[in-house]
């Protein structure tokens, strides 16, 4: 621990500046960025590309190292380089994945690398697991009313849009406030990503609203991810949503990446906490599977397989952590060494 704790200190950017007014300044700077997203967001709707979503990052970094000096801007941007050159990697190549020989989509056609379509088999899966009924068809036919949208509605799209936000800002107040916990957050979002992106390439799979255009699922399911932002009053969002999913892959629908990351934040900020704070994250991962089957995003396999992966990589990174943990201490006990590692984990 305190080997570990000599590689933050060593680790951590030169302060800089610590004047009165630099952190006026910050404090200022901070309060109109806050007011220049709202207001972009609420004119423009939510950056879904993933350009406009760093530089939102970059420059709310920027102001928060403004007066420190040019090696904690240097060590924010060595910091950040390695995560978000994943992230932009991961973003293009689940476009490119998503091409096929003449812009068909259809059972056993094959993707750019060569891998088949599937359609039918998660639908067969589905309706096996709940007793001959499609999750997706029962929650529309019992919620979702043509032209309309409710409460509940504006409430889906608000934890829809959760995904495109909550990693990269998480990353911007860990690194903020704690960049050993920022370190920790990349080394479990980017194997997540990885292991996403690989599946896409070799399981292609459509998402409901999709295999329902295709005839294989008979009642209806639509995607109907953007209408509650009607209910919100802003239309222009939903529009903004519209275009930004035109770009994504559309038969990256195993594993759900929302409900990964999803999971992925309910289980990292879990460790150490409370159980009453436990369960309020558990809330999150849940409410994301319910909008996404609601929706027509995705089908109930593709929830467990993305909460799965997210398991596993929690589950060997806390490995990895403590038994690094055990060879710098000595410690013999696994009890004694679980117990310690995960309070050190939960440090913020």
């Amino acid at each position: 621990m305190l080997q570990a704790a000599r590689e933050d200190r060593r680790s951590e950017p030169a302060t800089g500046d610590r004047r009165p007014v630099w952190r006026v300044t910050r404090w200022v700077l901070a309060v109109l960025y806050v007011a220049a997203i709202v207001y972009f967001v609420s004119t423009e709707g939510i950056p879904l590309d993933r350009g406009a979503i760093t530089l939102w990052i970059f420059i709310g970094l920027t102001i928060a190292v403004l007066g420190k000096g040019w090696r904690a801007w240097l060590w924010m941007i060595l910091d950040w380089m390695p995560f978000t050159l994943v992230m932009f990697a991961y973003d293009y190549s689940y476009g490119a994945l998503g091409h096929y020989a003449g812009g068909v989509m259809v059972e056993g056609s094959h993707n750019a690398v060569g891998f088949p379509l599937h359609i039918q088999a998660p639908v067969t899966f589905d309706t096996w697991l709940f007793g001959g009924v499609l999750p997706n068809a029962w929650m529309q036919q019992h919620f979702y009313v043509a032209g309309q949208s409710h409460w509940y509605d504006a409430a889906a799209i608000l934890v829809y849009i959760t995904h495109f936000i909550a990693t990269p800002l998480i990353a911007m107040i860990l690194w903020i406030t704690n960049r050993r916990r920022f370190r920790q957050w990349v080394a479990v979002i980017v194997p997540l990503a990885v292991v996403g992106i690989a599946t896409y390439m070799v399981y292609p799979m459509a998402p409901p609203w999709m295999a329902y255009q295709d005839g294989v699922i008979s009642e209806p399911v639509h995607r109907i991810t953007g209408i509650g932002w009607n209910r919100l009053g802003l239309g222009v969002a939903e529009r903004m949503l519209h275009d930004g999913q035109a770009l994504f892959n559309p038969v990256a629908a195993m594993p759900s990446l929302h409900m990964g990351f999803a999971t992925m934040v309910a289980l990292f900020f879990m460790i150490g906490a409370p159980w009453w704070r436990r369960v309020l994250l558990a809330l999150y991962p849940l409410a994301m599977g319910t909008v996404l089957v609601y929706c027509g995003e995705h089908y109930v396999i593709d929830l467990l397989v993305g909460a799965f992966y997210s398991c596993v990589i929690i589950l060997v990174w806390r490995l990895v952590i403590r038994s690094r943990r055990r060879r710098e201490t000595g410690e013999e006990s696994g009890v004694e060494g679980s117990s310690a590692g995960d309070r050190e984990l939960a440090q913020a």
